[in-house]
């Protein structure tokens, strides 16, 4: 999952581009990729091409890269392992935000800039990692794997090659002591240690879950 927005003051956000498994969201039981975005005013949690009229904003500009579409092969515990590549920046000529995916970065499309008041300047705030959601009366689904990021490459989930895009629209290394691994809740999800490689950042994440409330 990566997120983009402000910390403070925005009027809406660039809320997630993630691979997910949604039942409720017609995705079945296979990972797929999405996108969403949520709007501060309304409280509305837009997702891909929403039909509620609150939801109208990304503009969705090539069919080839369909949203919630399946994504294939993915990874096997203990087998191969496999990623997607997602590219989101800021056109500094029109102040849309961007969305580039899979191994050539092809454009998805973009939020417009009319979205966003906080996001008209540059992102104050990135995430990267994971996400679940369950029901309150229900334990917690797994995350990644299903397994601690302890067990490493072939066994955990993970995000790599993590780079961001500085004013001078170069892709460039973020400063380690700027990010902060975290977990919500560490007894059924963690993050391991933030490594540096000659291609970004990269970091395992995930748990087996099983937590209420």
């Amino acid at each position: 999952m990566s997120e983009v927005r402000r910390a403070r003051g925005e009027q809406a956000r660039v809320r997630m581009c993630r691979a997910k498994v949604a039942p409720m969201f017609g995705s079945s039981n296979y990972a797929s990729f999405h996108i969403a975005w949520f709007s501060a005013n309304n409280n509305v949690l837009c997702l891909n091409l929403g039909q509620d009229e609150r939801c109208h904003g990304f503009v969705h500009v090539n069919p080839a890269r369909a949203l919630g579409a399946r994504i294939e092969p993915v990874s096997s515990y203990g087998g191969n392992q496999y990623g997607v590549h997602l590219l989101i920046h800021k056109d500094r000529e029109t102040g849309h935000w961007w969305l580039e995916y899979g191994d050539d970065l092809k454009p998805v499309g973009y939020w417009p800039e009319s979205l966003f008041t906080g996001l008209k300047n540059p992102a104050s705030l990135l995430n990267w990692g994971g996400h679940v959601l369950s029901p309150s009366s229900e334990k917690s689904p797994p995350m990644g794997s299903g397994h601690f990021p302890h067990e490493g490459f072939g066994k955990a989930a993970f995000v790599r090659e993590v780079l961001i895009v500085d004013k001078g629209r170069h892709l460039v290394l973020p400063i380690l002591e700027n990010l902060d691994p975290m977990s919500s809740n560490y007894d059924c999800y963690r993050v391991d240690t933030l490594m540096y490689n000659g291609d970004g950042i990269t970091f395992y994440y995930g748990g087996p879950g099983g937590c209420k409330g």
